[in-house]
């Protein structure tokens, strides 16, 4: 959806003068864009909104960017903080020559109190793309040993992976990444699905983790198999039209196991699951929305209890839908 919206900004602002962001660097890399704390030139964000105006000011970079852009898009906002966006909207407003009406988000951090008066016009995404049954079918309770685990901690991830690859008895190549750019954009790169260095060995099982031909199916996500030739691959991070870091290295994985976190964007036909673990907000549902049918889906230590949806956000739909003027439903 980000793509589609970011072509017919460009097409209406001109390349240029848009620019893509997310919230941190691994998923800005995976929209070839920048997280918005360096697009804005903020830093962390602390401080009080005159601090934050005098750091941009003094930052030839960040301020070229703030008076040249017309469009900042801003995906997955909802994992930004309000306080946060409240700032920037601050800055909009008092930054010399900075249009005060530049968001353009793709989801909503809608307890900043700058929300309702910065937009023109909200969209509720509600058309799914992923999945393909109407609804819940039937749990598998008993996993095929070849299907990806999710887990929520990364100890558990680490374990079943490290466990699996010394099974197999195999010589163990190394692959350390090359990184260029100055230290400041390059810890954007520093939690890509890229790692320093990656282990690997002849039979393991790994994944893409990076679109290389999504024509015939090598996509992220996507298992690897033995007749497929894969050469290293780069992860840019990008300030307006200009890739100011990057790190190269081999766009695989091990995949016995993977972390909920690091699922995120991924669309495979077959998981398993243990949410034994789960916490936080949204975390089952990013697990199993993984799936595209329920046929494929194995998952154990599931109670309705981890099923975690902030009362506020419940609240802030339910008054959503009841609004009608000036909000389009796709």
């Amino acid at each position: 959806m980000v793509q589609i919206e970011e072509l017919q900004l460009k097409k209406i602002h001109g390349r240029s003068r848009v620019a893509v962001t997310r919230s941190t660097g691994v998923a800005a890399c995976a929209i070839r864009g920048q997280t918005l704390h360096s697009f804005a030139g903020v830093g962390l964000g602390d401080g009080d909104c005159q601090l934050l105006i005098d750091n941009i000011v003094g930052n030839r970079d960040a301020y070229r960017r703030w008076n040249k852009v017309k469009a900042l898009v801003v995906d997955e906002i909802s994992m930004i903080d309000a306080m946060f966006l409240d700032r920037l909207e601050y800055v909009t407003r008092e930054l010399p020559l900075v249009n005060s009406k530049c968001l353009e988000v793709e989801e909503c951090v809608f307890e900043a109190e700058c929300w309702d008066q910065s937009f023109d016009v909200q969209f509720e995404l509600t058309a799914v793309f992923r999945q393909s049954d109407a609804q819940l079918i039937k749990f598998l309770q008993e996993p095929d040993p070849s299907i990806a685990r999710f887990f929520s901690r990364n100890d558990d991830v680490c374990k079943v992976n490290k466990n699996h690859l010394k099974s197999l008895s195999k010589e163990i190549y190394v692959f350390r990444a090359l990184h260029e750019g100055a230290g400041k954009w390059k810890k954007q790169l520093k939690h890509v699905t890229a790692p320093d260095e990656l282990e690997i060995c002849i039979g393991a099982r790994v994944m893409l983790t990076k679109n290389l031909d999504p024509q015939r199916k090598f996509v992220n996500g996507a298992t690897v198999h033995g007749d497929w030739i894969i050469e290293p691959e780069e992860w840019v991070v990008m300030d307006g039209e200009l890739g100011v870091a990057r790190r190269k290295q081999m766009p695989l994985m091990l995949s016995w196991a993977l972390s909920i976190h690091k699922c995120q964007g991924m669309t495979l036909d077959l998981i398993y699951t243990d949410l034994s673990h789960a916490f936080g907000y949204g975390m089952v549902y990013v697990a199993l929305s993984r799936v595209r049918s329920l046929d494929g889906l194995h998952i154990s230590g599931f109670t309705p209890s981890k099923i975690k949806a902030h009362r506020k956000v419940l609240q802030f739909y339910k008054r959503f839908k009841k609004e009608e003027d000036g909000i389009v439903r796709l």
